[in-house]
């Protein structure tokens, strides 16, 4: 199937323009991402204002292209970013979106050096460095999650860094990925569809379980003893007063139970 953009595609943004050097990665759902470097401006136009010339005369700077075809997530990444992206700056960032051409639909990004998935593969990251990265992602995290909205394609590889010098292995540390950014209260929140990479997507959202049993049992078996709850408060958590479906294998010898659908569907053929 032929690529969304070419080696060398001119495309033009509010801001810049930037050519296509080549393709770093195609997802199932089409979307493509690109490495690309800003065109100088001597080659471009000469009519600018010097703020925005001195600017775009950065022509060795690296970018990341991201392109698709009629999906919402790559408007819905550029919506979130121009929202939250200065707020913290633990995000990756949104820095052009481009006009021409318009099919495929592009934003630009700031590039990075490399991923956290291939930086973990490539070396061992210390405590310091865990905790480092951690702190990083919480602090993009609890912008979002103060206003409402959740992440919900949480891996390793949609957190990026910059290498840094001497002993200090990162620079940089930013969340990206932000077009799965979506309001708790949305479908995509509640019911955990359509959401993430199948091979880091959690059983419950996989296969839309519920999460009630797993979080009971969570809050009985931390380690530490003073961090569990007591039985007075166990007794009063929702898990014992909410309704949700069985989803275990039923023991040998035993009839499994119909689905929801299933039961809907039954429930309707008995009415005739």
């Amino acid at each position: 199937m032929a690529r969304l953009l070419g080696t060398n595609a001119i495309l033009t943004g509010r801001l810049s323009s930037y050519t296509i050097v080549k393709e770093l990665h195609e997802a199932v759902d089409r979307a493509a991402v690109y490495l690309a470097r800003r065109i100088p401006v001597a080659t471009i136009d000469q009519h600018l204002p010097s703020r925005q010339i001195e600017h775009r005369n950065q022509s060795s700077d690296k970018f990341v292209i991201k392109s698709i075809r009629g999906h919402w997530r790559l408007r819905n990444e550029a919506n979130v970013l121009r929202r939250y992206q200065s707020r913290t700056p633990f995000l990756r960032p949104l820095v052009d979106e481009i006009q021409e051409s318009a099919d495929p639909s592009s934003i630009v990004l700031r590039y990075l050096d490399s991923d956290m998935l291939a930086e973990s593969n490539k070396k061992r990251l210390s405590r310091p460095e865990i905790k480092q990265v951690a702190r990083c992602v919480l602090e993009a995290l609890q912008v979002l999650h103060d206003d409402g909205m959740v992440h919900t394609d949480m891996k390793l590889d949609n957190i990026f860094v910059n290498h840094g010098q001497g002993d200090r292995r990162f620079s940089d540390i930013q969340l990206g990925d932000c077009g799965g950014v979506v309001s708790q209260h949305s479908t995509f929140a509640r019911e955990g569809h359509l959401i993430g990479a199948g091979l880091t997507r959690s059983p419950e959202a996989m296969f839309q379980l519920p999460f009630a049993d797993k979080d009971f049992l969570l809050k009985i078996m931390k380690l530490d003893p003073r961090d569990r709850p007591s039985a007075e408060d166990l007794l009063a958590d929702d898990w014992f007063t909410e309704d949700s479906q069985d989803t275990r294998d039923p023991l040998p010898g035993e009839a499994k139970q119909p689905e929801k659908e299933e039961q809907c569907v039954l429930e309707y053929r008995s009415d005739y």
